[in-house]
C-alpha cells in the first residue's frame, strides 16, 4: 500500500513540475499587443528622383558596389501584393512612411495623385483590419529642400509642418491613430550634418546646433499640427519619435576612459533627441567641442510613446590618435552579415533606460531585425525569439512595451549598404522582385498567431 502511495505521488508531483517548466517555457504577451511590420518609403516603393538620397546615390563611392534604389521593391504598383502578405503574416500594424519628396517634389508644389495614393494605401490597409503607422520622415528630404542646407535651412520648420499639415488632410480623419515624426533623427544628424556619410553630406564635427534645433523645432510644430486637426475631428492621436537607442559599452570596463567615453557617447546618440522633446531643454555637450544649451518654446511633452529601434551594441575604446574613440567594434558574440554584433539582451537594458527616462511613456519597439542571407534562416528565426524573449520578461516587469515592429517585410535597399544585406522576412528576388517567405516569415506568423511562443 505503502509503495501505491509512493508512485500515485511520483506522479503527481511529476505531473505538477511538468505543468510549472511547460509554464516556465513559455514566452507570452498581453492581450491587445500590437504586431508590426516596419518598412521605409525610400527603400521600397521605387522611382524616388526627386529626393536628396536619389541624388547621393548617383556619386560614386556613396553607396556599396555602386548600388542605386532604382525601382526598389517597386512598392509603389505592388501595395496590393505587399499587403496580402501583411495579412499572411497576420499583424495588426503596419508601420511605413510617406515619401515628402514626391508628396512636394517643387517647393510649395504638392503632387494631389501622390497623396491620393497614400490614402489609397491607407483605405486598403483600414480594410484589411491592419492599422497604419506612419513615419513623416525616413531619412529622406526632397532634393530642392537638400539644395538649400537641409535641416540647416531656416525655412525648413515651416515646410515640415506646411507638410505635416498636408498629409494629414490628405489622408483624411479618423484614419491614422499612430505617427512617427522622425525615423533615427541623431542618425540623419550624426551622418548628414557631423560626418557627412549622408546627405546633404555637411562635415560640421559635432556642431550641430543648427539643425538638431530646427528638427526639434519642426518635431514640434509637427505634434501641434496633428493633434490641433485631431480635435478638430474628434480623433485621438498618438505621436512619438523613433530613435536609434544601442548599447554603448567599453571594450575593457575596468577602463574608466573608456567608460566614460561609452556613456558620453551613449547620452549624446541615444538620448538627446528623445530628452528635449521631453523636457523642452536641447542638450548637447562635449568638451572643447560643443556646448548647447536652449530652451524651445512649445517643445517640451511632445511625445506621446517612446518608439524604440534596436539593433546591436557596439563597443567602444579608445585610440591614442584621431578620432580618439572607435564604436563600431564588435563584441564577444557573433556578428550579422553586416558587423553588427547580435546582442539580445540588449533590447531589455534600452527598455529599462527608456522605463528610468520616461516614466510615464508608453514604449513601442518600432523596428528589430537582423541582416542575414543565410540559406537556412536560422539567425533570423533564432534573432526574432531571443529578442521577443527579452521583450516579454520586461513587460512581466512591469514595463509598458505595447508594441513590437520587425524590420522588414521583404530584402529591400539598405541605404548605404545597397542591395547587399537582407533584413527581410521575405527573400526579394532582384531581377522579377518576387518576395518569397523565408522559413522566419513563418515563425513570426506563428508567434503573432498565438500571440507567443514556446521555448525548447
Amino acid at each position: 500500500m505503502r509503495k501505491i502511495s509512493y508512485l500515485i505521488w511520483s506522479v503527481f508531483l511529476f505531473l505538477l513540475a511538468d505543468r510549472c517548466f511547460a509554464q516556465a517555457r513559455r514566452v507570452s504577451f498581453p492581450h491587445g499587443f500590437r504586431w508590426c511590420i516596419a518598412t521605409a518609403a525610400h527603400q521600397i516603393e521605387g522611382s524616388n528622383d526627386k529626393s536628396d538620397w536619389w541624388q547621393w546615390e548617383q556619386q560614386p563611392g556613396h553607396i556599396d558596389k555602386g548600388d542605386k534604389s532604382g525601382i526598389a521593391n517597386d512598392h509603389w504598383n505592388r501595395i496590393e501584393e505587399d499587403t496580402k502578405l501583411l495579412e499572411y503574416l497576420g499583424v495588426d500594424t503596419y508601420r511605413f512612411s510617406v515619401e515628402w519628396a514626391k508628396i512636394e517634389p517643387r517647393e510649395n508644389h504638392y503632387d494631389l495623385e501622390v497623396i491620393q495614393h497614400y490614402r489609397d494605401e491607407v483605405d486598403l490597409l483600414l480594410a484589411k483590419g491592419i492599422e497604419p503607422m506612419i513615419t513623416l520622415v525616413h531619412y529622406t528630404l526632397p532634393q530642392w529642400i537638400s539644395e538649400k542646407g537641409g535641416w540647416e535651412w531656416d525655412g525648413v520648420v515651416e515646410a515640415f509642418e506646411r507638410f505635416t499639415e498636408m498629409v494629414f488632410r490628405g489622408i483624411g480623419p479618423n484614419k491614422v491613430r499612430f505617427w512617427v515624426t522622425f525615423n533615427e533623427p541623431m542618425g540623419i544628424l550624426m551622418g548628414g550634418y557631423s560626418v557627412g556619410l549622408t546627405p546633404p553630406g555637411f562635415k560640421r564635427n559635432l556642431n550641430l546646433e543648427k539643425p538638431l534645433t530646427n528638427m526639434l523645432a519642426g518635431h514640434a510644430a509637427a505634434y501641434h499640427v496633428l493633434q490641433s486637426l485631431a480635435r478638430e475631428s474628434g480623433q485621438d492621436v498618438q505621436i512619438g519619435i523613433a530613435e536609434h537607442l544601442r548599447i554603448y559599452q567599453a571594450w575593457n570596463p575596468l577602463d574608466p576612459l573608456a567608460s566614460a567615453l561609452a556613456r558620453k557617447t551613449a547620452e549624446i546618440g541615444n538620448w538627446t533627441f528623445l530628452m528635449a522633446a521631453e523636457t523642452g531643454i536641447v542638450k548637447l555637450s562635449v568638451p572643447f567641442k560643443v556646448n548647447i544649451h536652449k530652451e524651445l518654446p512649445g517643445l517640451k511633452g511632445t511625445q506621446d510613446f517612446i518608439g524604440i529601434n534596436y539593433y546591436r551594441r557596439s563597443v567602444v575604446q579608445y585610440m591614442a590618435k584621431p578620432p580618439f574613440i572607435d564604436i563600431e567594434g564588435p563584441g564577444s558574440n557573433p556578428v550579422a552579415d553586416n558587423g553588427w554584433e547580435i546582442y539580445p539582451e540588449g533590447i531589455a537594458q534600452v527598455i529599462e533606460e527608456t522605463s528610468r527616462r520616461f516614466p510615464a511613456k508608453h514604449q513601442f519597439i518600432t523596428e528589430n531585425g537582423i541582416a542575414d542571407k543565410t540559406a537556412d534562416d536560422d539567425r533570423r528565426t533564432q534573432y526574432l525569439k531571443d529578442h521577443l524573449m527579452h521583450v516579454s520578461r520586461m513587460i512581466e516587469q512591469g514595463h509598458p512595451v505595447v508594441g513590437y515592429c520587425f524590420w522588414t517585410l521583404a530584402d529591400n535597399f539598405e541605404w548605404l549598404d545597397g542591395y547587399k544585406t537582407c533584413f527581410g522576412l521575405c527573400e526579394t528576388d532582384r531581377t522579377t522582385l518576387t518576395r518569397r517567405p523565408r522559413r522566419s516569415a513563418e515563425t513570426f506568423r506563428s508567434i503573432v498567431a498565438a500571440n507567443g511562443f514556446s521555448l525548447p
